[in-house]
């Protein structure tokens, strides 16, 4: 999942606002979550219905 996620490309059926957006992701090197989280990242769990 690492990389640049274009959604118009990897979802089933986006919706028009969703077809502009993307997403990135990036390897962790944080310990916990809340390490994470002081330094202004936010964690999102990945749904299988997406794709």
């Amino acid at each position: 999942l690492l990389g640049e996620h274009r959604w118009d490309e990897i979802l089933k059926d986006p919706r028009d606002e969703e077809k502009e957006r993307m997403s990135k992701a990036y390897f962790c090197l944080y310990r916990t979550q809340r390490a994470a989280q002081k330094d202004g990242w936010k964690r999102i769990h990945v749904e299988q219905e997406w794709f």
